[in-house]
């Protein structure tokens, strides 16, 4: 008898299971026409699914909203005529307001739908030796209080100097441990650890906003890779045809507030019913670094550079054993910068200690130049801070794989270091990251 309850029980969960399965319906194609060509949109229903019902029901006119001109409620094709208002070369382009200016909106504002953690931002410290986050794009004191002291005041029901005195403690704890999930929350955002969240890479949709829960019916779609905005923007669909379109967009002339001299007019977006072959989620995209493009794994998280010197920047995820990210960091310092080859190999070489060092200098040609690859591990004195500060901290078990490219526009430089077995798995990577192959490498001696 038990074992024919655990037999029912197992297919009616089977059968459960087949009719879920069945009966989820395919992402929705909607076609946006442009005055510079159409693009098609997969829009991600079960991710965001107040975020598409909004924009489907604005764009086939089937929502109402409230005219800005006459200050009606009405019902039509919401998005017809409407401008791409923004365009930001190498970053975005904006659309979706009724003003054209950036300022207009539906009538009504509904609110974000975007998962933190499983975007990773509960495992991203808001501070690193005293130092904020760059996504957090604090530039000065009086950011740094605005965008994390006084938010976490508020939540620690800080009103006074006396409540800071008496939880100066808890204060500096929470400082040490403070997540980006926690410090945007602070700020307002709230976050539905049900849904499924992307990050906001090239060629996603997104929402635009004006903070925590400010949609309506602005959106832009992604010319690269925009990490910074992670967390703060709903992304419910991604192009899946006519990227070259958006490119093309992208490239306009443009005058004061990013607006397009001449008009780039949404003709319609409207639900498709043509069958489009969705494309395979890439297992690498391509960034670039001025002259330099790099092929890097979709896993590597591009993040904003924190120096001047860096081109671009990446965090590795930890292989299992290891508790730290890698980080590959890309840098190029003019024509005419940055040394010879040995001199640069040399000062890696000496960023670990003597002790238990161990060393192999390759060299070989790639499609973008000759390139010369070194692989140190052991003890690795590890910067600590702001550059400039020049402080260091022993780190035994760590590992680095640096290359210098020689291109006729200058050498540059890519730096990937951290725990032994991170870093070691992802020697095949960043030779394909640079179209290389250990194949064709001969030893070279510094």
């Amino acid at each position: 008898m038990f074992h024919r309850s655990i037999l029912a029980l197992t297919l009616s969960l089977t059968f459960a299971f087949s009719v879920n399965a069945q009966d989820k319906k395919p992402n929705p194609i909607v076609m946006l026409s442009t005055s510079h060509g159409d693009v098609y949109l997969e829009l991600f229903q079960d991710e965001a699914p107040e975020t598409v019902a909004n924009f489907i029901g604005l764009a086939e006119g089937t929502k109402e909203f409230t005219d800005p001109k006459t200050n009606k409620k009405t019902k039509r094709p919401y998005f017809d005529g409407l401008v791409f208002h923004r365009v930001i070369k190498g970053f975005m382009i904006q659309g979706g307001c009724p003003l054209g200016t950036g300022t207009g909106d539906p009538g009504y504002k509904f609110k974000d739908e975007i998962n933190a953690d499983s975007l990773g931002l509960n495992k991203k410290l808001a501070l690193t030796n005293g130092q904020p986050h760059p996504w957090l794009l604090v530039r000065s004191q009086q950011q740094f209080q605005q965008t994390i002291l006084m938010p976490l005041f508020r939540s620690l029901n800080i009103k006074s100097q006396a409540d800071l005195d008496a939880k100066k403690a808890e204060v500096q704890k929470k400082m040490q441990t403070l997540t980006l999930a926690e410090a945007y929350s602070n700020m307002g955002y709230k976050y539905d650890s049900k849904l499924k969240s992307r990050p906001p890479t090239r060629g996603v949709i997104a929402m635009a906003n004006s903070g925590p829960n400010t949609n309506g019916s602005q959106f832009f779609i992604n010319l690269v890779d925009t990490p910074h905005l992670t967390g703060k923007h709903t992304v419910f669909g991604r192009v899946i045809k006519g990227m070259g379109n958006v490119d093309k967009i992208g490239g306009v002339k443009v005058g004061a507030g990013s607006k397009p001299v001449a008009a780039v007019t949404i003709k319609s977006v409207r639900t498709s019913k043509e069958k489009i072959e969705l494309p395979k989620e890439p297992k690498t995209r391509k960034v670039s670094a001025r002259d330099l493009t790099i092929d890097v794994p979709k896993e590597w998280t591009q993040e904003e550079t924190t120096s001047q010197m860096r081109l671009a920047q990446f965090a590795i995820p930890a292989v299992k054993g290891d508790s730290e990210n890698a980080e590959l960091v890309v840098y190029f310092f003019g024509a005419a910068g940055g040394g010879s080859v040995n001199a640069n190999l040399k000062r890696w070489v000496g960023q670990f200690a003597d002790d238990g060092r161990e060393q192999k200098v390759t060299m070989s040609k790639c499609p973008q130049g000759e390139y010369h690859l070194i692989e140190l591990s052991g003890t690795y004195n590890k910067p600590v801070g702001p550059p400039i500060n020049r402080k260091t901290k022993a780190t035994p078990g760590s590992r680095m794989l640096g290359v210098i490219i020689s291109t006729d526009g200058g050498q540059y430089f890519l730096k990937l270091t951290g725990p032994d077995k991170t870093v070691a798995a992802q020697s095949g990577a960043i030779r394909s990251a640079i179209g290389a192959s250990a194949d064709g490498e001969k030893p070279y001696k510094i």
